[in-house]
């Protein structure tokens, strides 16, 4: 597979049609030159499995790297991420850009009621879903969801078990799996949690969970929020960090 044109990381990937979009993201100098801003990218490019070639389309208006991408209806969405300001809300961003690939143009959609780094981003049952992520300050918890038919974002009721960055998304038969994280600045989470949609009173209501381990009868699951691990502790009251088969 042929390389991008440009290095990158902590940056932005979906598909349309296809094709891969890889959005902002940092540049290949050092850090120091990132947390300046002079390294963070707007730049689009598009993999085309075909020719196995890269091809650059219009950049976003933002620089931004730590963002999220979904593809919603055929259009690329772009939420939140940092652009290297010092001002303001230290360059963290609640904005959001859409990409229309019939005419590789961008424009802004209405923003997120957080600002957000590092968050995770689906789409769930036609909708786009937010969560998590980093305000300049804290760790968020925070679920949102963006209807289109209204261009409105809502919070949802029931935020995340605790706040994380740098988690995975996936959805996989019609629920949204939100896996580990960063949950403090030492500690990562083993921790998956779900998110869905259940039918009440004839209308669509969010329902989320922790994801279920198997564990014999007896045995009851711990988190431990100073290491953002899990454990498990047995009828007898003993402990272990290992599931119990």
């Amino acid at each position: 597979m042929a390389p991008m044109a440009v290095p990158r990381r902590s940056c932005a990937v979906a598909v349309i049609s296809d094709q891969m979009f890889v959005i902002g993201g940092c540049g290949k100098r050092f850090e120091a030159k990132a947390r300046a801003g002079k390294e963070i990218l707007n730049t689009v490019e598009i993999y085309d499995p075909v020719r196995n070639c890269w091809m650059e389309t219009t950049g976003m208006s933002s620089q931004r790297q730590g963002a999220a991408a979904v593809t919603l209806r055929g259009l690329l969405y772009v939420v939140g991420g940092y652009n290297g300001s010092k001002f303001g809300n230290n360059g963290i961003l609640n904005s959001v850009e859409v990409y229309d690939p019939a005419t590789s143009r961008w424009q802004g959609a209405p923003a997120m009621k957080h600002r957000r780094q590092e968050p995770v981003a689906a789409e769930l049952n036609g909708k786009l879903y937010v969560a998590g992520g980093w305000d300049g300050s804290n760790r968020l918890s925070s679920v949102e969801c963006f209807d289109y038919t209204t261009a409105t974002w809502s919070q949802v009721s029931t935020p995340l078990q605790y706040g994380r960055t740098s988690a995975a998304a996936a959805v996989s038969d019609g629920m949204l799996y939100i896996l580990g994280g960063r949950v403090t600045q030492q500690s990562n989470t083993d921790m998956v949690e779900i998110i869905g949609t259940v039918a009440v009173d004839g209308s669509e209501e969010l329902h989320h969970d922790a994801a279920p381990a198997y564990l014999p009868p007896g045995w009851k699951e711990h988190q431990d929020f100073s290491s953002g691990k899990t454990y498990y502790e047995s009828p007898n009251g003993t402990v272990t960090w290992e599931l119990p088969r």
